[in-house]
């Protein structure tokens, strides 16, 4: 029985034509010819009425055997997505700290009798768990960690302490200081996961080295812009990736640092409503 359904699967069009052709065929001639004594037209309709019926039933037969076989393919198919492992690789960051002026050439290479504690040499992996995107002198810059001096403007909601002839006073930095968490909340892998700014009016986005973003995994981003009058304008968060189909996705965030003229400030808006668009 099955091996019948696979050729009839198989040559779907043409059994169509050949049952099409043979039904009417067969019922002329079963009209025509005098097989049992009665009237040809009697004959016809019974013919017609029973063969017709058989038809009815075959087709109703094939017909929930196709609806029940594809139901068990998109369920084997569902059921292999959901349980379908996939090994990603995770590129680790790598910091190298060495001053050579406190080097010889043999203990260079004499990698035995070199302290691991020594501040002066210093070698790490880690993985990226934080991305610094510093607006400054009108360009965008990736960077893994702020410098001191920032950090304190940060701690010190921009104020920052200057001595000039023997006098101290605060100044504000108008700094733009937003901390931004991601997280994958998907049921899958994002692959070449990229996170980039950009402003606008330029579509020139540069993005953070690619790399996996495993369900549950978050990734920290810190937007940070210091005499932000030049840094004022309409700016996009643009986050790339694929899940393990190869199915490119892409999300866009609207960023904005606008200013307050009437308290001569500059604020930041950010719109969490990133919509996700199969590319």
């Amino acid at each position: 029985m099955k091996n019948i359904f696979d050729y009839i699967k198989k040559h779907l069009v043409f059994s169509i034509i050949v049952v099409s052709v043979l039904i009417p065929v067969l019922i002329y001639f079963l009209s025509v010819i005098p097989i049992l004594p009665s009237g040809n037209n009697d004959w016809a309709g019974f013919w017609g009425g029973y063969i017709g019926a058989i038809i009815g039933g075959i087709c109703t037969v094939i017909g929930v055997y196709w609806t029940i076989e594809y139901s068990q393919e998109n369920y084997k198919e569902d059921v292999r997505n959901r349980t379908l492992p996939y090994i990603s690789l995770y590129a680790l960051q790598q910091d190298i700290i060495t001053d050579l002026l406190m080097f010889s050439p043999r203990q260079l290479y004499d990698t035995d009798n070199v302290n691991s504690d020594d501040e002066l040499n210093m070698y790490r992996e880690y993985r990226l768990e934080k991305v610094f995107i510093v607006i400054e002198n009108k360009e965008i810059t990736y960077k893994k960690e702020l410098t001191e001096r920032q950090e304190k403007l940060i701690q010190n909601g921009g104020l920052e302490e200057v001595h000039k002839r023997g006098v101290s006073s605060l100044i504000d930095r108008r700094i733009v200081s937003v901390p931004i968490e991601l997280e994958n909340v998907g049921n899958g892998v994002a692959l070449q996961f990229r996170v980039g700014l950009y402003k606008i009016e330029e579509e020139k986005p540069g993005f953070v080295f690619p790399f996996d973003f495993k369900v549950g995994e978050k990734l920290c981003l810190h937007i940070f812009a210091e005499n932000n009058y030049d840094s004022i304008g309409e700016y996009m968060l643009e986050v790339n990736y694929m899940d393990i189909l190869n199915n490119s996705y892409c999300q866009k965030f609207e960023f904005n640092i606008k200013k307050n003229e009437v308290e001569n400030k500059v604020f930041s808006t950010l719109d969490l409503s990133g919509k996700q668009i199969r590319e």
